[in-house]
């Protein structure tokens, strides 16, 4: 059986294709709805749209590439489809607020075999502001690979919808110029199915796959192929918990880890030591966190917060 790299799907009238979702329902499955108020996440989505904040979306009306945001600054995407330096990338949060941002570089994912895997991480030019409401996803982290099966995704496409998918094996993918990269299949029966069941289609490629965790949607894998059997529709996913350390390296030297959906559990105290304040004279504070357990605690924030009367 040939597996077909998205890319060779893709067609440049893209707006007349979409993932494909067995009944599928404007009202259930798109993540957005607009009218004279703007445009703002679908309320009556199945999968809660207001969720996926950190989804973000190519702004070029030719561009229909989804975006994860992983970092308050990085997104991860396919390699074979990657975005070009310049592209503009906007978020919505759960009011229909707008932020725009713009890729500025990307870094390959080695694949641990002297190849990079089809995973890259795309830098945007700004932070995205999380107390506004766009905030980045956890990747589903599990001990073994095996305990990731039967896992039930919700899994988007080019087309801002949204539709179900279910875990069905592993495998190493390695085709198209692609080199090896661990993968997922989900399995589309075209006889029989789950209402919200979905397929890809050309265009498709690096858009995501969550799990939920306690009502949060984990990451789990980026479209890369697809191909169709006589009764079935084969959907494979790039499996991003395999390359997590790799992409913890890349994302170090600038302060950031991906954030796992299952932390290991730390105890952490913060000290604050204050000189001398004088009311319109600059001051410091010495602020000291200690992590007193085994575990290393990873992207920690320090929120500090002043009376209003005595904001600096």
């Amino acid at each position: 059986m040939r597996l077909l790299a998205l890319t060779s799907l893709f067609l440049p009238m893209a707006s007349a294709h979409a993932l494909e979702i067995r009944n599928y329902s404007s009202s259930r499955h798109d993540r957005f709805e607009t009218d004279e108020n703007g445009t703002r996440p679908t309320p009556g989505a199945y999968y809660v749209s207001s969720r996926y904040s950190g989804l973000g979306y190519a702004t070029d009306v030719n561009d229909p590439r989804q975006y994860t945001l992983v970092t308050p600054q990085h997104v991860l995407f396919a390699k074979h489809f990657a975005p070009s330096t310049g592209t503009n990338i906007r978020f919505l949060n759960a009011t229909g607020e707008e932020f725009t941002r713009t890729t500025i570089s990307t870094a390959d994912v080695p694949n641990g075999l002297g190849g990079v895997a089809d995973v890259i991480i795309v830098k945007l030019d700004a932070p995205l502001p999380a107390d506004q409401g766009i905030t980045p996803f956890p990747y589903l982290n599990l001990a073994s690979e095996s305990l990731y099966s039967n896992t039930v995704l919700t899994t988007f496409g080019h087309s801002h919808r949204a539709g179900r998918g279910l875990i069905s094996w592993f495998s190493d993918f390695m085709e198209d110029g692609i080199d090896s990269t661990r993968t997922f299949t989900f399995i589309y029966d075209t006889d029989a199915g789950d209402q919200d069941d979905a397929y890809l289609v050309g265009g498709d490629s690096g858009s995501p796959s969550f799990a939920l965790v306690n009502n949060r949607p984990a990451l789990v894998g980026l479209h890369l192929a697809a191909d169709i059997t006589a009764t079935t529709r084969i959907n494979i996913d790039t499996f991003v918990p395999h390359y997590v350390d790799a992409i913890n390296t890349l994302l170090a030297p600038e302060g950031y880890q991906l954030i796992p959906a299952y932390p290991d559990p730390v105890s952490l105290s913060a000290e604050i030591a204050i000189g001398q304040i004088r009311q319109g004279e600059p001051s410091t504070l010495q602020i000291t966190v200690t992590n007193s357990s085994a575990n290393t605690a990873t992207n920690p924030r320090l929120n500090l917060v002043f009376p209003t009367e005595a904001i600096p």
